[in-house]
């Protein structure tokens, strides 16, 4: 085992020690988190995409079909 597979091997550790405190500090985020207050923060900022974008022509879902069909072949 080199250096590189040890050094791998410690942070996939560290980080499963981790996780359990990183997923209760998530969902103390999540919890803790001002839905309502977000929303007002973000609204000048979705109002502004809104007024300075022009409407699409088409969803993309042809592009995507045509996407799709080439990377089965």
């Amino acid at each position: 085992m080199n250096q590189s597979d040890k050094d791998i091997k410690y942070w996939v550790s560290c980080w499963r020690k981790a996780s359990p405190q990183l997923e209760l500090l998530r969902l103390q985020e999540i919890r803790n988190t001002d839905t309502a207050k977000g929303i007002k923060i973000l609204n000048d900022a979705f109002d502004s995409a809104i007024s300075n974008s022009r409407p699409r022509k088409t969803s993309g879902l042809v592009e995507q079909q045509m996407y799709f069909r080439r990377t089965m072949k």
